[in-house]
């Protein structure tokens, strides 16, 4: 049983981007509160957010790269490029979580003790970039969890988040170069079309749709980077693209019953 003294959220980082300065925020939230989100399973949620920007304005003016980097699913780049958009309905959970009022905690240990009577594991990423904020930071969050999930586009600048991260790939060439590097990866594939398109050394996300939700992230946590012996993850393109194509989505995103459950 969860102790009644525990918050449901807290500001864990406010600071620079380490990718290009500006000044962002971290939260957790869902501690106390389960997520609804019936693939993740009731994980904590990590959100890097803005801070001195709304995240759906930060859309529209491309400051989404401040806690996004070069994603090609940020709306801006996937019109470009042809890639499928970011699934993340910002305006509704990420705009929430962004004008909510949560207590700082941004000692290294206490990050820790502020989740680990929860007894619940962390997705790194439910908006942003986990790269964008310092290394140190995020690995404190992991001395309370009792496991994780997340993934980086950042794999090529910062080789040290290898060890808790997956590199998000979108392409077989992206794959081949971040496995050099040293990664395990979590690609996207644009088109599927069944099980010869998962690659060898690869699965079919034991979460997803295709794979018959047999589990959710919370319960598999194989997204954890070199901190798992595994193989790689591989997903069909989830979020409005694929809804319009496939009439179906991989990904349940939070919704608006849910939102009362973050703040």
């Amino acid at each position: 049983m969860l102790k009644k003294d525990l918050v449901n959220g807290f500001t864990f980082y406010r600071g620079p981007s380490m990718l290009d300065g500006k000044p962002i925020r971290a939260v957790a939230t869902n501690i106390t509160r389960d997520s609804v989100n019936e693939k993740t399973g009731p994980m904590i949620q990590i959100f890097i957010m803005p801070d001195d920007i709304k995240p759906s304005e930060a859309l529209k003016t491309g400051q989404d790269e401040s806690v996004c980097g070069d994603c090609v699913h940020r709306p801006s780049l996937a019109i470009k490029n042809g890639a499928s958009p970011c699934y993340v309905q910002v305006w509704q959970s990420v705009n929430q979580v962004w004008q909510a009022s949560y207590k700082d905690i941004t000692d290294a240990e206490e990050i820790g003790r502020a989740i680990a009577p929860s007894g619940k594991s962390v997705r790194f990423g439910a908006w942003g970039d986990p790269a964008t904020v310092p290394f140190d930071i995020m690995a404190a969050l992991l001395r309370g969890a009792s496991h994780h999930t997340g993934y980086t586009h950042q794999w090529r600048k910062f080789p040290k988040f290898r060890h808790i991260l997956m590199a998000s790939v979108d392409t077989i060439e992206e794959r081949e170069e971040a496995k050099k590097a040293g990664w395990r990866t979590f690609r996207v594939a644009e088109k599927y079309t069944g099980e010869d398109v998962v690659l060898s050394g690869e699965i079919l996300c034991p979460a997803s749709e295709e794979a018959g939700k047999r589990t959710t992230c919370d319960k598999c946590g194989l997204c954890a980077g070199l901190s798992r012996k595994a193989k790689d993850i591989m997903i069909p393109v989830h979020g409005s693209k694929a809804i319009k194509a496939n009439k179906t989505s991989s990904i349940v995103d939070f919704t608006s019953a849910e939102m009362a459950g973050i703040a």
